[in-house]
């Protein structure tokens, strides 16, 4: 289902890349970031922040580097740093997006491969972006013949800067 619900919003974004307009050299994100991993014996919710920050080199491409923390108490915090290519589209005052990135998760001390796919939806109020949304489906490879943990999934909203004029 989850895959599912990220093929929709991916293809709903790529659908609109014809209303884009020019815009920024790249943007700057802080939020609030909620992060929630189940498996078959339990469920975990982590809280926390993430920031990115965005440099476009097209009109409806960007790289994107996205970091964040999640903690629970009595519980090992995670730290996820992620990076790769966002594709954006404009129709009037909201924005949409989509990304796959690939980077890291750390816990406990220890690293771990882990990928990003996901994507939101932004509204221009002025001269600053407000992101109604973000959803990310995170899997991530412990190692050691592990399995993935693939029901990783974060949530995030915030307040996005943009800043420059692409050229």
């Amino acid at each position: 289902m989850i895959r599912f619900a990220l093929l929709v919003l991916m293809l709903a974004c790529l659908a609109t890349t014809a209303f884009a307009a020019d815009g920024s050299a790249g943007d700057v994100f802080g939020g609030f970031s909620v992060d929630h991993i189940s498996s078959d014996n339990s469920a975990i919710t982590f809280t926390g922040w993430q920031a990115n920050a965005a440099f476009n080199v097209h009109k409806v491409i960007g790289i994107v580097g996205d970091f964040a923390a999640e903690y629970k108490k009595d519980e090992d915090g995670q730290v996820q740093y992620l990076f790769g290519p966002r594709f954006s589209a404009q129709k009037d005052r909201l924005i949409y997006f989509g990304e796959t990135l690939f980077g890291g998760d750390r816990v406990a001390g220890e690293n771990f491969f882990a990928m990003g796919y996901g994507g939101g939806i932004e509204i221009q109020a002025g001269k600053i972006r407000v992101r109604l949304i973000q959803f990310d489906w995170i899997p991530v490879r412990r190692g050691n013949g592990d399995p993935w943990i693939t029901n990783n999934t974060r949530f995030g909203f915030g307040v996005d800067i943009p800043f420059g004029m692409r050229k």
